[in-house]
């Protein structure tokens, strides 16, 4: 709470999202992960501008490792980048056109151990060679702003925010993140036991949860 939180509630790219004023807001969030590839993404709405780089997402960055999604590297342009440490030197790819003001884009990276891949709107628009890993450490990260939650803020909505511990395929990337196809029921029975009349719960976020019917005998059905 305070006045460095985001604004939540705001109408996101779909359902809600945060809104940050690109001067104090910030997501702060624990050190996590020892992946060495890579797969970030978001959706942004710039609202504004700063005259600085404008962070997306920072993962590890203040302390030299990680990687970074950003906007406005020559603080003039909004050019979206992908900046990545890779076996110590920080690398990136960038697509030379500018993310406007008050429209949503889909931003997304990742990186293989061979190559840093930028997307725009599910469509690959830059990628650089760097063979290696991704530099780890043991390190904050954070959202709306440089892991250290100090500067390179954003000015705009962010919503729906994901990172993976692989680099996704570009298909894949394309009809999960971008498009949005994820699956309107998942039932992943990992229930332990269930009697008759259990709820068996839907993954998908839909909420289509089934309701187990086991007959006369009423037994544990789980395997």
């Amino acid at each position: 709470t305070g006045a460095g939180c985001p604004g939540y509630g705001v109408a996101g790219h779909a359902g809600s999202a945060a809104a940050f004023d690109g001067k104090q807001t910030t997501i702060a969030l624990p050190n996590f992960g020892t992946f060495t590839n890579a797969t970030v993404s978001a959706w942004v709405k710039r609202t504004g501008q700063t005259g600085a780089l404008e962070t997306i997402i920072s993962y590890k960055e203040t302390k030299s490792c990680g990687l970074l999604l950003s906007l406005n590297e020559d603080k003039v342009n909004h050019y979206p980048r992908l900046w990545v440490k890779v076996n110590g030197v920080w690398k990136y790819a960038e697509q030379a056109v500018s993310v406007p003001l008050d429209a949503w884009v889909h931003l997304a990276g990742t990186y293989d151990g061979a190559t840093i891949r930028l997307y725009r709107d599910g469509q690959l628009v830059a990628s650089t060679a760097a063979a290696g890993s991704m530099t780890q450490c043991s390190a904050v990260s954070n959202v709306g702003s440089r892991s250290d939650g100090v500067s390179h803020r954003f000015p705009g909505v962010i919503d729906d925010v994901r990172m993976f511990d692989r680099a996704l395929p570009a298909d894949t990337l394309r009809e999960r993140l971008y498009l949005g196809a994820e699956p309107v029921l998942r039932l992943t029975l990992d229930e332990a036991w269930a009697a008759d009349g259990t709820s068996l719960s839907d993954a998908s976020g839909w909420g289509y949860n089934g309701v187990l019917h086991t007959g006369a005998d009423n037994t544990n059905k789980a395997a």
